[in-house]
């Protein structure tokens, strides 16, 4: 099963969590069976100067 899910840009940018040296996004989460996952994802920033 995939799971699909939608941050908004300035949100992980005002948390720190995205900024201009960024090259990878973590998503870390404890499902309610006890389980945990853990994702993560190449991100290129691309910057408007």
């Amino acid at each position: 099963m995939d799971l699909v899910l939608h941050f908004e840009r300035k949100d992980l940018v005002r948390s720190g969590a995205l900024t201009e040296s960024t090259t990878q996004l973590s998503l870390l989460a404890n499902m309610i069976d006890g389980r945990q996952i853990e994702a993560r994802g190449a991100v290129e920033v691309i910057t408007n100067d």
